[in-house]
């Protein structure tokens, strides 16, 4: 992979597009739950989805007056503190907006497998964050928030 254009192509699967789907639809509810809008500030609300050696952190699109949360962004962190790519998923496709040439063709790799394993069982997914909450980022203290991945309050 050379250029933007063919990593775009290689994303454009219907994988990323179902995971897409799930996560918008999820933080479309959490927006119904806070009753949050309009937005003075981004809301704390993300997931953070370990996959191998990388951190998928996938938040919703907002500017000052909206939140859009049909339009997902998803930031791949290797090894938890290098940003290997920025990719924006919207209805027209996936586009990668930022990368790290050293780390992108492993992070798009890495992607890929979390984006065909989320939609059978993202539970499992969201189990492998055990010491902080995939959602909020908070500390999971009790065995059973620690074996899902997810806090009480998410």
């Amino acid at each position: 992979m050379t250029d933007f254009e063919t990593r775009d192509e290689v994303l454009a699967v219907p994988e990323s597009e179902t995971f897409r789907v799930m996560l918008s639809g999820y933080f479309q509810v959490k927006v119904a739950e806070r009753g949050c809008a309009p937005f003075k500030r981004r809301p704390r609300m993300a997931a953070r989805l370990p996959h191998g050696d990388y951190v998928f952190s996938v938040r919703p699109s907002w500017d000052r007056r909206s939140l859009d949360c049909e339009i997902v962004t998803v930031e791949a962190i290797f090894q938890q503190d290098i940003r290997a790519m920025v990719l924006t998923l919207d209805r027209k496709g996936p586009h990668i907006s930022m990368l790290s040439c050293r780390y992108v063709d492993d992070a798009i790799i890495n992607f890929l497998e979390l984006a065909r394993f989320f939609p059978l069982m993202p539970w499992t997914c969201f189990a492998r964050s055990t010491d902080r909450c995939c959602i909020c980022g908070r500390v999971l203290t009790d065995p059973v928030s620690r074996a899902r991945g997810v806090g009480p309050e998410c």
